[in-house]
């Protein structure tokens, strides 16, 4: 076997994933089919049909908002394009967990935040958590939009993040043993 990972894993792959149903297509053919061949082999087309066929309302968002989901997805998967595969992996995971994350410069304090569409909210909402992004919740806005409204609510945000990000006083006790102890003091 002069390539193991070819033989032992990647053509059993491919066959495996052909039996299921997905197209087979040899990185030639990518190649012919790629817009920027500079750049990660991502059919735009074919990834664009697909995202909008398993979630339908990306349509919904696209027509509100007037940006493209699909461009935006196509964006953030390039971002994560790098000679270190392993790295990719881990940026692309950690993406799809916390979402696009924008920043803010406010004086000698940047804003991080994510984005996150729910087009069942009348109104944008804002979450501050310790040692995470600021959540911004809402129905589909422009960039441009969300950059203003974290700039309106951008002294509540500072505070906010100064208090949460406070070290702990006090010890919390959850769960069990805080019923453990109310039971202890009752029994004395």
């Amino acid at each position: 076997m002069d390539n193991p990972e070819l033989e032992g894993v990647e053509k059993p792959a491919i066959a495996w994933l052909v039996k299921l149903g997905y197209t087979h297509l040899s990185g030639a053919e990518v190649g012919r089919q790629q817009a920027h061949r500079h750049m990660a082999p991502i059919l735009e087309d074919v990834l664009a049909e697909q995202l909008l066929r398993l979630n339908p309302w990306l349509a919904t968002l696209q027509k509100e908002s007037g940006n493209s989901p699909t461009a935006t997805v196509l964006r953030e998967l390039r971002k994560f394009w790098q000679e270190n595969l392993l790295e990719a992996n881990q940026n692309a995971w950690a993406s799809s967990i916390h979402g696009s994350n924008i920043q803010l410069a406010y004086g000698t304090t940047t804003i991080e935040w994510i984005f996150q569409a729910e087009p069942g909210l009348k109104r944008h909402y804002i979450t501050v958590e310790r040692g995470r992004p600021v959540l911004l919740r809402g129905r589909a806005i422009p960039e441009a939009e969300q950059r203003q409204l974290i700039r309106q609510r951008t002294r509540w945000i500072r505070e906010r993040l100064k208090q949460v990000n406070q070290p702990c006083k006090e010890t919390f006790v959850t769960g069990t043993r805080a019923l453990l102890i109310l039971l202890m003091r009752r029994l004395d």
